[in-house]
């Protein structure tokens, strides 16, 4: 009779014929773990830049619309021959500047593209 022996390379137990499956299967298990929490924080990153671009598109709805209010007034002024005064103008384009500084900062958040 002929016994034969099967030891485990990765534990070393013995006799175990199904067990060197079970360590595959479980090496293929952490495998699978580890892509969804890699998933997990892809997904967190994601929430992350949406929530920072709708923030900069708030800034820029905002902005536009004090722009626009600020030429409104201009052309009244205007209309009325009174002298120009360009501080509301200037600080509505100050604003858009800070809302240029938020999508600049958002292009760096970005990764680029894989291939």
């Amino acid at each position: 009779m002929i016994i034969l022996e099967i030891v485990c390379e990765h534990c070393g137990r013995e006799n175990q014929v199904r067990h060197p499956v079970q360590h595959q299967l479980d090496r293929i298990e952490q495998g699978i773990h580890h892509l969804k929490e890699q998933a997990r924080m892809t997904q967190s990153d994601i929430d992350g830049l949406t929530a920072a671009v709708q923030a900069v598109a708030t800034d820029l709805t905002s902005a536009t619309n004090t722009i626009t209010q600020e030429f409104a007034t201009l052309e009244a002024e205007v209309a009325a021959g009174n002298p120009v005064d360009l501080t509301g103008m200037q600080t509505a384009v100050a604003s858009l500047q800070g809302v240029q500084a938020g999508v600049d900062a958002l292009t760096t958040q970005v990764p680029p593209p894989t291939t």
